[in-house]
């Protein structure tokens, strides 16, 4: 008995998990799709009249929630815990499929048609509570199949995967009837009649639409698609903004000059809100007016520009702070006079739980778990508005090479795998063609993981691309695709993925765009035809799924009904109570599991493809003034396109110390820069903070003609991976230039590496080395933990000499041991201001707070009146870098005022408090 049971589920488990493999690997990317055409054949064998209803249905929700587990493995990183729900949810469509098909089986209903019309119908009904999950169809599978899929355009996506559902079932019967040695029925004859044209008939229309390309396509614009290559934790942090921008602004430029007339930005890749009624309010030196203007100039005369960014309805309240009243994902055209395009499309199809918060008004306490569980991407309300216009945007203006004005849509995000949204762009009240391409713009930086240097992206990439395929042919439009991390390409209205460019630095091949930056330039093809398609939607998918939802009533009728004739009356009396308390028991559990399951329809897809406006927007605040952190953007900013080396070189130390990393870019352009201080600084910089995108252009440094460029390149080398090069600097600390030791010492300490110690200290005592070098080395024993060096570091602080003292309290600072802290407290008692702001600053460090009244007193006692410009400049330098270690509210109060200082090197100094305070 128990090898009758064991052999029964065998023959329910071993085909469902031949279809789930089959299903696998057709959708991967290892050149298996003809699988498609047999791999349901399993499934439907399975699903006989004699299986057992609860085995089918066990087996068949344990193995469809592995296969999609398995094939959704690329959400758990973004929520593990939307990852299991909505493959909970998801995986029960295969038992209700497997129902269903045991139901016609048992009513002799063919199975080409049964086959068809459930599988379509199951498939639409993905996330059908959250507006569908277009992912992973059987026609997907097809989509490098270019004659097949034209049948889209009458049918959809949904088309396709009827035809490869009715092949499936068909080879299913067959097989059957061999199995049960029945002979071949005119039903079956006619079966196979039906799908042979079917399958025929396909082939011979897409032959003919493709045939008619050289009649209905004409040749477009020259446009440009930028992909950037950025990692969701990079840029959901929005501390990378400028570094982005620079970047693509840098590709941008470089598809301008080879003949774009539209250039395409990935999703969101610029992190401010463009909207005019926002920007008008705010600072002109605020970095979303910076991002604005920029793109203005770019645009102008030279190409249209589609960005990514955040649009928003703002709201001055009493208090003059600007509050976003609305907030979306949008897309902006800059124009070629310069101006921005009136018209923005705001996202319509947002991602339940990913970009907004359905829930958070109309079920408050089911919202306040989610908080609290952290069952979400984010620990705030980050909640997206939906946009309602399918907006078209226009290039218009004279072209020399134009002959007229292009039109155009956008899509973003998975809006592409939406068929709706395609269609609603396509058509206008009147049926007819109301523009000429579509864009989609993306970030899939969700789904592509980061290690080192190595990038690994997941098949969420060219899934993504090939769903997209079919919106192309469904509406008879182009799709540029710009998508963060890829793959960016050309979709032509034929569905044909295009290999190749005009000019460009990406693969030629498409498939291989992923996890990579880079743009090509491409002409656009415009087809002129309108398609059943466009004009009446999913008309197919809708019905299938109208049947499929009226088999699973008529199913649970059938038992509900058969349930309740069992519950009472056994020869001819009522059941006992005990029987009618089980039974209600029964159905209590069986309301629980419904319930369970509602939740987890509800809280499905706790992703999205773009993080929400919040994470940009940090408070959902933004002021009406100039606020510190854009000064000191500002100040930044514009000292490292200082004429003079050291403001160069001081914010430079500014961008290394404080770690903002948006600035790295402009650094790695200084790498080239004509003074070796700078030179020196920023290869440092890019040491520090392991900057590994600039060193290729570090490497070309070790042939610089100065050797302290060449040991500070060497520093960053190192910090990239490459130690072997730390010992470019032990050689050079030997070196006979006092310069090149000092700096050798200096760098050493910062390694870290105490292995260097002994090396130091007899550098320190060979009488060749300078008394700058000898000092540079104490400093950098300190750095390494020496405690040896505290009595000679203290010979130092009690010199006669101020600015020894200084050296000394900041080489004792960075000992950082208790008997070093008690030193420091006795030099707040010092004659000499600068001495005293110095200690503050080097405890603050410590994390010690007790030269706080020190620093106060500048400011409430006016000590820097009376002294001398430059005595004044570097106290309040000292001043505003013992505020950034403090950071007391009583002390960042007079931040402001350091700012606006009419020292350039104060400024500075006042900014980097202004970093270091907002990052404790």
């Amino acid at each position: 008995m128990k090898n009758v049971r064991m052999k029964k589920n065998l023959l329910v488990i071993l085909p469902f998990v031949g279809t789930a493999v089959m299903l696998t690997v057709i959708q991967a990317p290892i050149g298996l799709a003809p699988l498609a055409w047999v791999s349901f054949v399993p499934f439907i064998i399975a699903c006989s009249p004699k299986a057992r209803a609860r085995r089918l249905f066990i087996f068949g929700y344990v193995i469809s929630l592995c296969y999609w587990l398995g094939n959704l493995y690329w959400v758990a990183p973004v929520t593990i815990v939307g990852w299991l729900l909505f493959c909970l949810y998801t995986a029960l469509l295969w038992p209700a499929l497997a129902l269903c098909l045991r139901f016609c089986r048992k009513k002799n209903v063919p199975l080409f048609l049964a086959a068809a019309v459930l599988i379509v119908g199951v498939e639409r009904m993905q996330g059908f509570l959250l507006g569908g999950f277009f992912w992973r169809f059987l026609a997907h599978s097809q989509y490098q199949n270019v004659t097949l899929i034209q049948i889209a355009d009458i049918f959809g996506a949904g088309g396709v995967s009827f035809l490869i559902a009715m092949v499936n079932g068909l080879l299913a019967e067959l097989i059957v009837a061999v199995h049960q040695k029945k002979n071949f029925t005119l039903v079956q004859f006619a079966g196979t009649v039906i799908v042979c044209a079917a399958v025929v008939g396909t082939f011979v229309y897409g032959w003919w639409r493709i045939d008619q390309e050289a009649e209905c396509v004409t040749e477009g614009p020259p446009a440009a698609s930028l992909q950037s290559n950025v990692p969701q934790s990079v840029k959901r942090t929005f501390e990378s903004g400028d570094e982005l921008f620079a970047s693509l602004m840098e590709q941008s430029k470089a598809a301008a000059q080879a003949g774009a007339e539209l250039i395409v930005w990935p999703e969101t890749m610029v992190q401010a809100t463009l909207n005019p009624e926002i920007l008008k309010l705010l600072d002109s030196s605020h970095s979303w007016n910076v991002f604005d203007k920029a793109l203005r100039e770019h645009a102008k005369d030279t190409a249209f520009v589609l960005v990514g960014a955040y649009g928003g309805t703002p709201k001055i309240e009493d208090n003059f702070e600007i509050h976003l009243t609305q907030r979306f994902n949008s897309a902006f055209l800059y124009k070629r006079n310069g101006d921005k395009a009136k018209e923005v499309y705001n996202k319509i199809h947002l991602v339940p739980f990913g970009e907004v918060l359905p829930l958070r008004k109309s079920l408050s306490w089911f919202y306040e778990l989610l908080m609290k569980v952290k069952f979400i991407p984010y620990n705030f309300d980050y909640s997206l508005d939906y946009g309602s216009e399918y907006t078209i945007f226009e290039m218009t203006g004279a072209e020399e090479s134009r002959t007229r004005d292009y039109k155009f849509g956008v899509m973003i995000c998975y809006e592409d795998t939406v068929p709706a949204i395609g269609r609603r762009f396509a058509l206008d009240e009147q049926g007819r063609k109301r523009l000429d391409w579509l864009v989609n713009i993306s970030n899939d930086g969700w789904f592509v993981r980061f290690e080192d240097e190595e990038v690994m992206p997941s098949v969420e990439l060219a899934q993504h691309a090939a769903v997209c395929v079919f919106r192309a042919v469904e509406n008879r439009l182009a799709i540029l695709r710009s998508v963060n991390t890829g793959i960016s390409c050309l979709i032509d209205s034929a569905g044909r993925i295009r290999n190749g460019f005009i000019a460009g630095d990406l693969p030629v091949d498409a498939k291989n765009r992923t996890g990579m930056a880079g743009w090509f330039v491409e002409r656009i093809q415009i087809d002129n035809r309108a398609t059943i398609f466009s004009k009446y939607g999913e008309w197919l998918d809708f019905c299938c799924e109208t049947c499929v939802v009226i088999l699973i009533i008529v199913l649970l009728s059938g038992r509900f009904f058969r349930t309740k004739k069992n519950l009472f009356i056994r020869d001819g009396q009522m059941a006992s109570k005990s029987t009618k308390n089980k039974t209600q028991k029964h159905k209590n559990i069986v309301a629980s599991i419904t319930y369970a399951l509602l939740f987890a329809c509800l809280a499905v897809f706790v992703f999205g493809c773009e993080e929400s406006s919040q994470s940009m927007l940090g408070d959902f605040y933004v002021t009406n003034v100039t606020s510190p952190e854009t000064e000191a953007f500002q100040i930044i900013q514009n000292a490292l396109a200082d004429t003079n080396p050291l403001a160069k070189v001081n914010a430079i130390e500014v961008i290394a110390t404080t770690r903002q990393v948006k600035f790295m870019p402009q650094v790695q352009r200084l790498l080239q820069d004509e003074f070796t201080p700078v030179r020196f600084a920023a290869a440092l910089a890019i040491g520090d903070l392991e900057y590994s995108s600039a060193k290729n252009s570090v490497s070309r440094l070790l042939k610089d003609e100065d050797v302290n460029v060449i040991i500070a390149a060497s520093y960053a080398m190192g910090r990239l991976g490459s130690t072997e090069y730390f010992e470019v600097i032990r050689k050079a600390l030997n070196s006979n230039d006092q310069t090149v030791k000092s700096n050798a010492a200096f760098l050493l300490g910062k390694t870290g590496d105490n292995s260097s110690l002994n090396l130091l200290k007899s550098v320190q005592e060979d009488k060749n080395t300078s008394d700058k070098a000898r000092f540079q080395i104490l400093e950098a024993r300190a750095r390494l933990g020496d405690e040896e060096v505290l009595q000679k570091l203290w010979a130092i602080v009690y010199s006669a000499f101020a600015d020894d003292r200084i050296l000394g309290i900041r080489a004792i600072g960075l000992l950082g041991t208790s008997k070093a802290r008690d030193i420091l407290v006795t030099k707040l008692d010092d004659n000499v201001l600068e001495v005293r702001l110095t200690t503050a600053e080097q405890l603050g460090k410590l994390n010690d707070r007790i030269g706080e009244a020190e620093v106060l007193d500048v400011f409430e006692k006016n000590l820097t009146i009376g002294l001398d410009k430059e005595a004044s400049e570097r106290a309040n330098m000292l001043t505003a870098l013992a505020i950034g270690q403090i950071c007391s509210p009583a002390l960042e109060k007079n931040l402001p005022q350091l700012l606006k200082n009419e020292s350039k090197f104060v400024r500075i100094a006042a900014a980097q408090a202004v970093f270091q305070c907002k990052m404790k």
